[in-house]
């Protein structure tokens, strides 16, 4: 879908004859909006389930409810990083753990990324 949305160079016959009014506050609308807004919420919702299987294979013993992206790394009131993956030398693993600190999610403090509240 992200592929296909950046190829489009002219609108689709589904967005032609479509009456918007401009409001001023520059709204986008059409196919190849809606395939890339498509495209970051899959990404977007793979993380969880990245997540879950992360809890279960290391066997980490998070409920269902605690599991989520940027909770399954740390441990403890300290949020130290979990023994069990700064121990490993899966640099896979390390990469997304990285990439978690990219993530917003409210009351969070450690965002690497500055723009991650507004992307989120």
């Amino acid at each position: 879908m992200l592929w296909e949305s950046g190829k489009s160079e002219e609108a689709h016959f589904s967005d032609r004859d479509v009456l918007l009014l401009n409001t001023l506050d520059y709204p986008a609308f059409g196919l190849a909006t809606e395939q890339l807004k498509m495209a970051f919420r899959v990404a977007y919702s793979i993380f969880d389930k990245i997540a879950f299987f992360l809890n279960r294979y290391l066997a980490l013993g998070m409920g269902p409810r605690q599991v989520n992206f940027r909770a399954v790394w740390t441990e403890g009131k300290n949020k130290a990083l979990r023994s069990r993956i700064a121990g490993s030398k899966n640099w896979p693993l390390r990469g997304l753990y990285w990439l978690s600190k990219d993530l917003f999610e409210e009351g969070a403090q450690d965002l690497l990324e500055p723009d991650a509240r507004r992307i989120a």
